[in-house]
Formats: C-alpha cells, sequence, structure tokens
C-alpha cells in the first residue's frame, strides 16, 4: 500500500498524529459505553444508540487505523491478499452499519419529540434490539455481497495500492479484469443504502420540524433542537463525505482526493462523535461528569452479583425533556435605528435609496460581467460571485429594516431572528473568503503571468468560491448552535436593528461566556487567516511590481488592484472593530452605527468601487451602452420579430444576449405541424374525438368553477384550490386543442413563429403553476387530517391567495426561461415540428446549432419544479398516511382517505405522463412517444379531473344535486307562472 506520503519526514508527523488520534478515538467512545452503562438516568434508547454508535466507531477505527500505523513505522508496506479482502469486508460492513444506526437515531429523536407519551411503548426494548441487529444484518449482507463481487476480479497486473487501506476504487483499479458490473454494484448498493438511511432522516427531522414550530415555548423548541443537534452535526459529518466518495467509485476519478476525503471520515470522524455528543450534549455532559465525581460510589452500587455484573437498560424511562422553571419569548422587538418619528421617514427613505442602489449596481457588475466576453477572466468570476454575495447580505437585513421603519411593532419571531442572524453571519463570513481568494487570484496574475490561465482554471476557481460558502456555512452552524441553546427568559427587545449576535447575547438569562469565546475565536481565526492571505499575496505583489522597470507597467499592476484594496480596507476595518470584542458590556448603540455601514454601505459601494476605478469594467460598460443604443437606432428585430425591413447593422450583439433577425432566407417564419397522422380518414375521426373531448373539458372545469362559485358550502380552502385547477385545465387545453382541431381540417399546417413560442409559453406556464397547484393541495389536505383544529387558522384566504399567486408567478418565470433559452436558437434547417403542438423536445431537434445546453436548462427546470412538488405532496401525504392510521375509527379512516382519494388520483395521472416526457427532453429521444404521451397530459388529464373530483367526492355530488335541484323548481316555478299568464 502506498499510503499518504512517501517521504521519510512526513511520515513520522503521520505516525504522531494518527497514534494521537486513535488514542483519543479509544478513550472517548470506551468513555461514552461507560459513563451510559453506569449511569441509570442515560439507560433511555436515545443512550443506547448512543453507545452503540460509539462501540461501532471503535470497530470502524480500528479495522483500518492499527494498520495504517504499522505502514508508517515500516519500511515494507505490505498486506496479504486475504488480509486486504478482510479488512475490506469489515470496513464496508461497519460504513453500512453506521448509515442504518444514524438512520434509526433519527427515528428514536421522531418518536421522542412527536410522540413523547408513546414514546416508552413503540420504543420498547424489544424494538431498540431489533433495530441495530436489522443494522448489523444489512451491514454484514451488503459487505459479504460487495467483497465477494471484488473477489471474482482477477488482479494480475501491479500489487500497489494506491491508498493507505483497502477500500473498493483503488483495488479496481489494480483489476486486469472488466470492473464495470462491480462499479455499477457499489454505486447500485451505495445508493441505495445512502437514499435509504438519508430518506428516514430527512422524513424524521421534516415531521420533527413541524412539531417543534408548532410548540408554544420558546424554551421547549431549544430543548427539542437541543437533543437533535449533536445527532444532526454527526449525520452531516459522516453523510457528507460518503456521499462524495461513494457516490462516485470510478477508478478514474482522482484517488489522490479520495485519500484525504477517506482520512476524515474514517479516521476524524470517530475521533469527533464522542466529543460532539458530549460536549454539545447538556445532559449527558452533566451526568459524565456526576459519574466521575462519583465514580467510587456508583462502581460499589455495581458490584457482581454471583460473578455476573446485573445490569438492565431501562427502555421505559420517559424522554428527557422536562422544563426547567422559566419562561421565555416566542419573538424579539427590535429597537431598531431611532424611536424618533420624524428620523423614521428620512432613514426609511435613505436606506431605499440605498437598497436600491444595491441591487441595481451589483445586478448591473453580473450582467456586464456575463455580456462581455473580454470580462471572463478568473478575476471578474470572483467579482460576480462578490456582487452575488452583496445582494443576499443586504437583501438578508435591509427589507426587514424598512417594514420595521413602518410599522408600530417592530417584532421578529423566534425563528426568523435566527433565520436572518444565520443567513448574515454565511454571507459576511463568505465575502471575507471570496476577498482573500480575490487576493490570490491578484498574486498568481501579477507574480506568475505566464502560469496564470494554466493556475487558476475554472475548474480551481469554482472549487474557491464553493470553498468560501462552505465555510460560511460551517462558521454560522457552529455560532448558531451555540446560541439557540441559550435560554432568553429576561427582556426580549433587542438594542439592534438586526438580530445580530451580540445583541442576543445581552439577552440571555445564562452565562455567555463560552458564546463570546466561540464568536472570538471563529471570527479571530477567519479574520487573521484570510488577512494573512490578502497580506502575504499583496508583500509578494509589491515585490513584483517594484521589479517592473516601467512605469506604466507598475501603474496598471496597481490599478488591477487599488478597486480590491478599497473593499477589503472598508470591509475589515468595520468587522475587525466589531467582531473582535464581542463582549455584550460593549456600547450596542456604537455597534449599530458600525454595523449601518457595514451591512448596509458596503454592498452599495462595491460595484461603485470596482466599476469607477477599473478601467476594463468602465469599457465593458460603455461597450455595452453603445450595443444597446445601436439595437434601438437602427430597428434590430429581436427573437419573435420576423422578416425584418431594415438593413442589416454592422455591430455585433453581445455575448449571452442573441439578437436573430430572423431573415426567412436563413431562419423558419413559420412551422408546420406534422400532428399524428397523414391519413384523411383518421384525421376526421381523431377531429371529432378531439372535438368531444374538448367539449366535455370545457363544460367539466366551467361546471366546476360555476358549482363551487354558486354553494356556499364549497367556500373552503379545498375547493378555492379545485376551481383554480380547473380554471387552469381549461387555459391548458385551450392552448392547444384548437390549433390542433383546426390542423386536422386544413391542408396545409402551419404556425407561425411568434404564435408556435406564444403556445409553448402558455403551455408551460398552465403545466408549471399545475405542479405547483397540485402541491399547495397536498398541503392543504395535510392540515386538514394532520391539523384539523388549526385548519381555518393555518389555511386563511391570505396564506390561500399567497400560494395561488406563488403558483402562477413559478409558473411564469420557469415558462419565460424555457421560451426563451429555445427561442434563441436558430432554426435553419427543417420548418416540419414532428408534433401536434410547439413543444420543447421536438423544436429542439430542428435547431442548426448546438443544443446541449438548452437540453441541461429545460432538464434542469423541469426537474427541479417536478421533484421539489413531488417532495412536497410525498412528504405531505406521508404525514397524512400516519395521521390516518393512528385514528381508531374506521369511519374516520375512510373519511380521511376519501377526501385525498381525487388529488391523489390527479396527480398520478399528471406526474407519470409529465415524468415521462420532460426529464428526458434530448432530442434524440422518440418524438412518436412523446407525442402518445403528450395527448394524456395536455388533454385527457384535463377533461378526467373534474370527472374524478365530481364522481369520487360527496361533497361535489351534494353540490351537484342541489344545484340541479334548483334549476328544477326554477323551471317549475317559471312554468306556473308561464300557465297563470
Amino acid at each position: 500500500m502506498k499510503g499518504l506520503t512517501d517521504h521519510p519526514d512526513v511520515q513520522i508527523t503521520l505516525f504522531v498524529v494518527f497514534l494521537l488520534v486513535f488514542v483519543i478515538t479509544v478513550v472517548g467512545n470506551l468513555g461514552i459505553i461507560a459513563v451510559v452503562w453506569l449511569d441509570s438516568q442515560l439507560q433511555t434508547p436515545m443512550y443506547f444508540f448512543l453507545s452503540s454508535l460509539s462501540f461501532l466507531d471503535l470497530c470502524y477505527s480500528s479495522v483500518v487505523t492499527p494498520k495504517m500505523l504499522l505502514s508508517l513505522s515500516s519500511e515494507r508496506k505490505t498486506i496479504s491478499f486475504a488480509g486486504c479482502f478482510i479488512q475490506l469486508h469489515f470496513y464496508a460492513a461497519f460504513v453500512t452499519v453506521e448509515c442504518y444506526l444514524l438512520a434509526a437515531m433519527a427515528y428514536d429523536r421522531y418518536v421522542a419529540i412527536c410522540n413523547p407519551l408513546r414514546y416508552p411503548v413503540v420504543m420498547s426494548q424489544k424494538v431498540c434490539v431489533s433495530l441495530l441487529a436489522g443494522s448489523y444484518v444489512v451491514g454484514f449482507c451488503n459487505s459479504v455481497v460487495f467483497t465477494g463481487f471484488a473477489l471474482r476480479v482477477s488482479f494480475c497486473g501491479p500489487n500497489v495500492i494506491d491508498h493507505f487501506f483497502c477500500d473498493g476504487p483503488p483495488l479496481s483499479k489494480l483489476a486486469c479484469s472488466d470492473t464495470h458490473l462491480n462499479q455499477v454494484l457499489v454505486f447500485v448498493f451505495g445508493g441505495f443504502n445512502e437514499v435509504t438511511t438519508v430518506s428516514i432522516i430527512l422524513i424524521s427531522y421534516s415531521r420533527i420540524l413541524f412539531t417543534v414550530l408548532r410548540m408554544g415555548s420558546g424554551l421547549g423548541k431549544r430543548k427539542a433542537f437541543g437533543t437533535c443537534a449533536s445527532h444532526l452535526v454527526v449525520v452531516t459529518i459522516f453523510y457528507g463525505t460518503l456521499l462524495f466518495m461513494y457516490l462516485r467509485p470510478s477508478s478514474s476519478y482522482s484517488l489522490g482526493r479520495d485519500k484525504i476525503v477517506s482520512v476524515f471520515y474514517v479516521v476524524v470522524t470517530p475521533m469527533l462523535n464522542p466529543f460532539i455528543y458530549s460536549l454539545r450534549n447538556q445532559e449527558f455532559g452533566h451526568h459524565s461528569s456526576l459519574w466521575w465525581t462519583t465514580s467510587y460510589q456508583e462502581l460499589y452500587l455495581f458490584q457482581p452479583c454471583d460473578g455476573i455484573y446485573r445490569f438492565k437498560v431501562n427502555f421505559d424511562a420517559k424522554p428527557q425533556m422536562a422544563e426547567q422553571n422559566r419562561t421565555s419569548v416566542a419573538e424579539f422587538i427590535l429597537k431598531g435605528l431611532s424611536d424618533q418619528a420624524e428620523m423614521k421617514a428620512a432613514l426609511f427613505v435613505l436606506l431605499l435609496l440605498i437598497y436600491t442602489v444595491t441591487l441595481l449596481g451589483n445586478v448591473g457588475i453580473i450582467i456586464v460581467i456575463r455580456g462581455d466576453p473580454r470580462l471572463h477572466t478568473s478575476m471578474y468570476f470572483f467579482l460576480g460571485s462578490l456582487s452575488i454575495v452583496d445582494i443576499c447580505f443586504s437583501s438578508v437585513i435591509a427589507p426587514r429594516t424598512l417594514v420595521n421603519f413602518l410599522s408600530e411593532r417592530k417584532t421578529i419571531s423566534f425563528v426568523g431572528c435566527m433565520g436572518q442572524a444565520f443567513f448574515y453571519i454565511v454571507f459576511v463570513t463568505t465575502e471575507c473568503f471570496l476577498l482573500a481568494v480575490m487576493a490570490y487570484d491578484r498574486y498568481v496574475a501579477i507574480c506568475n503571468p505566464l502560469l496564470y490561465s494554466s493556475v487558476m482554471t475554472r475548474r480551481l476557481c469554482m472549487w474557491l468560491v464553493v470553498g468560501a460558502y462552505v465555510g460560511g456555512v460551517l462558521n454560522s452552524i457552529i455560532q448558531m448552535t451555540f446560541i439557540i441553546r441559550l435560554p432568553f427568559c429576561g427582556s426580549n427587545v433587542i438594542n439592534h436593528f438586526f438580530c445580530d449576535v451580540p445583541p442576543l447575547l445581552a439577552l440571555s438569562c445564562a452565562s455567555t461566556y463560552i458564546n463570546e469565546m466561540i464568536l472570538f475565536s471563529l471570527a479571530g481565526v477567519i479574520e487573521l487567516s484570510t488577512i494573512s492571505t490578502i497580506l502575504v499575496s499583496y508583500i509578494f505583489i509589491s515585490f513584483a511590481i517594484l521589479r517592473i522597470r516601467s512605469a506604466e507597467g507598475r501603474q496598471k499592476a496597481f490599478s488591477t488592484c487599488a478597486s480590491h484594496l478599497t473593499a477589503v480596507t472598508m470591509l475589515y476595518g468595520t468587522t475587525i472593530f466589531m467582531y473582535l470584542r464581542p463582549s455584550s458590556s460593549y456600547s450596542l448603540n456604537t455597534d449599530k452605527v458600525v454595523s449601518v455601514f457595514y451591512t448596509v454601505v458596503i454592498p452599495m459601494l462595491n460595484p461603485l468601487i470596482y466599476s469607477l476605478r477599473n478601467q476594463e469594467v468602465k469599457d465593458a460598460l460603455r461597450r455595452t451602452a453603445e450595443r444597446i443604443t445601436s439595437v434601438s437606432s437602427n430597428c434590430r428585430e429581436m427573437w419573435f420579430l420576423v422578416g425584418s425591413s431594415c438593413p442589416r447593422h454592422k455591430a455585433y450583439p453581445p455575448p449571452g444576449f442573441h439578437i436573430y433577425v430572423l431573415d426567412r432566407s436563413t431562419q423558419s417564419a413559420e412551422f408546420v405541424l406534422l400532428g399524428f397522422t397523414n391519413r384523411e380518414d383518421l384525421q376526421v375521426m381523431c377531429f371529432v374525438l378531439f372535438l368531444a373531448i374538448y367539449v366535455v373539458t370545457l363544460i367539466g372545469n366551467l361546471g366546476v368553477i360555476i358549482l363551487i362559485r354558486i354553494d356556499s358550502c364549497l367556500h373552503t380552502p379545498m375547493y378555492f384550490f379545485l376551481s383554480h385547477l380547473s380554471l387552469l385545465d381549461v387555459c391548458y387545453s385551450s392552448t392547444i386543442i384548437p390549433q390542433t382541431l383546426l390542423n386536422f381540417l386544413v391542408e396545409k399546417k402551419v404556425i407561425s413563429f411568434v404564435r408556435c413560442a406564444t403556445q409553448l409559453f402558455s403551455f408551460a406556464t398552465c403545466a408549471t403553476t399545475e405542479c405547483y397547484v397540485l402541491a399547495a393541495m397536498a398541503y392543504d389536505r395535510y392540515v386538514a387530517i394532520c391539523n384539523p383544529l388549526l385548519y381555518s387558522v393555518v389555511m386563511s384566504q391570505r396564506l390561500c391567495v399567497g400560494m395561488l399567486a406563488g403558483a402562477y408567478l413559478a409558473g411564469v418565470i420557469c415558462s419565460a426561461i424555457h421560451t426563451v433559452s429555445i427561442f434563441r436558437l436558430p432554426f435553419c434547417r427543417s420548418k416540419r415540428i414532428n408534433h401536434f403542438f410547439c413543444d420543447g423536445p421536438p423544436l429542439l431537434a430542428l435547431s442548426c446549432s448546438d443544443t446541449h445546453v438548452n437540453e441541461a436548462m429545460v432538464s434542469a427546470v423541469v426537474g427541479f419544479n417536478v421533484l421539489s412538488t413531488t417532495v412536497f405532496i410525498l412528504m405531505s401525504y406521508l404525514l397524512v398516511l400516519s395521521t390516518i392510521l393512528r385514528l381508531r375509527s374506521m369511519a374516520g379512516r375512510h373519511k380521511a382517505f376519501s377526501t385525498c382519494a381525487s388529488h391523489l388520483v390527479s396527480i398520478a395521472l399528471y406526474y407519470g405522463s409529465s415524468l415521462f416526457t420532460y426529464l428526458r427532453p434530448g432530442s434524440r429521444h422518440s418524438l412518436e412517444h412523446d407525442k402518445v404521451s403528450s395527448v394524456l397530459y395536455s388533454i385527457a388529464v384535463p377533461m378526467l379531473n373534474p370527472l374524478i373530483y365530481s364522481l369520487r367526492n360527496a361533497d361535489m355530488k351534494n353540490a351537484m344535486r342541489k344545484a340541479k335541484g334548483r334549476v328544477f323548481s326554477s323551471l317549475s316555478i317559471h312554468d306556473s307562472w308561464s300557465a297563470e299568464r
């Protein structure tokens, strides 16, 4: 085995480091096991699983670390064939067991928080032992299959494993036979295990989150979150590295990177777990300290009886969720910048102006960089990323502050306050790292100009930006985890205009010393590390510039750094003043003034600094303005305008902003829809069939809308959404069917360019909106069944209108992206669309340019819409199902199921056909199959929806019966009145 390095001096250092890590791992995990087993108050299912996790971590690290230490201390790093596969077997087994054990722990937390009264019954000793045994069985079965297939591969080439232990990918790299089956097997088994366990964890914590958010007590919320925090940290660390490693098992991937990642989850994670659970778990820390201080008495109480230690895990113990005798706050009041009414109006106007300039300036920077190919360099890639961070940074704070200027009661909920603080820390930390990255970019550009393009590759730039965001998120998670655990039981007035850490610490009724030290340490590390990077970079840059003999060259080099140095000075000056003095005893009024500068003013100044002080940006702005002027003055037709009468202009359009003069000689001014068939007899039959379907669709959906409108019993959120679903179905089918019917009757089945684009836009809008409306209906059913007493409060008119408006807005935005991305393409091939309406895939097939990006965009947008709404619907119905199964009455179950049945049938029909068509948008797919599936979801489903909801819904049938009675009574009255006359 090659190990981690070949350098002898580095090997000695690594040996000492890994020996220390292994000793800490063994001591820490054995300590966890000892404390749990010897303290009767920790003998609950939660700590039973925790002790099992510690035992697993011991086995996990002991499989790999001892052999690695031996290899680091010896010259010949060999391992026998049998030893290698035994190590692989046990390693794979323990990894899989840990996945399922973490899922079992998530389920335990779900039962403890969501069903505390049934916790002792549900999480009985038998269930806990079965869950643990099942984890081991699945782990070892998975490992047997995986190792068995690995043994079948022949190894007849080199025998040097490029790793520090026997893992799957480096072993497959040594095989001299085809390993494709093994790689697929690893991906399938690994993917199944990961997806299964991650799904259990996500569903459990989704339910926990809903339960916690319904708690009235802020202290109860923090206590509930506190019991889950340690587990969530462990899950994040473990799954993050595991997903990175084993859902990409191909041996062509970088094994050097894999080795570094493997060190983290194989060696470091088992060491961190006991620290996470002991330091972050107040109950465990308290009991462990008690155990150590009373070890003699505890050992005396556990003297052996008949030579065997008598010990029983108390699975019937209730979860330790007792409330302390304290009151807690559910919301905070933000004092803001001033209490004077005349000052508020002036500050509102000023802040609104600053925020508007911030948005316009930063969005303008992004557009200019995106549109000018001369700015497609690493420096401007980072500048574009900095502008995005500035937009997010100011948007976290400014809108809320503006609202508070206009309202009398400046309240913010506990969750909203913590969310604002979380995202604020994320973006301010990310900006620090981005500025350091930009300094490094300038260093490479000035000190190594010949190597600049090879060093600052696109891939490296992407990783640096991702690393900056990851650093921001991790810093925020650590700080917010410790803040959320604090009790806030005194005043709830925050002496600030947003939720910042120092004013929050000032409100806590417990000691904030640890929080202040964590804030000081993390802020200090981030500030010092990034400032050091910036200073070292600019020291080297200064030396390089001073060696330049040309004064013009020096000035040019300095000018590329001037903007960055100005931005760095402003941000770091204020943040160092603020956060390297975090004590709550400091003047918060002074902090407020300083905070205004770096949270509101700096994001506005950055685009001005980079545009006014940077010649390249000014030139790009000038070129963009000239192009816009040229386009407007020369009557250049854009996208949808056909047959321009204006002469072509010599100016070229900016990249990324494609302007096509749709000349009939090069572009398609109209398209021909091929439809279903060319046979005249079939066309007549299809015309009659589609006309009948369209008439039934209109009558059925309009009937549903009228029925809901006139019957007061149906004026509920459920039928409000149903009426809009019917309206969508009417629009949906009216976009397609009239043109299709016309094409059945005419010989020339043409559609103009503009009408084709309009049809695609309208169709995509209705289809996307329907997805979100179906998701909103699923949420409505969840609230109605799982929280019936709060239904009228939760599903208020305002919320329903807001959800519906959001659905339409999402539909329009996605449709605009979809349509613009397709109709930016040149269509200079055949004009014959192999479909009965203008849909995305057949249009992409006609383009004479590369459609790979468009297909990826269509797949991404459609995939996001379908998957996000599908996940939302599935989660809603999983919660509905769990609630229904807890109902004892069969009549209650039947009634609950009946209210969901119609919606579920509609979802199955709609999503089944749309998933088949649009998650495979490539033009290489069979368009004939697409035509058939399109008929189902674009024509048949809108017709079926009113039938499904009217025939399977008792309320709708009763409303129809009453409406019919009213009509007949009106007719009889009219007849009697006519007879009297």
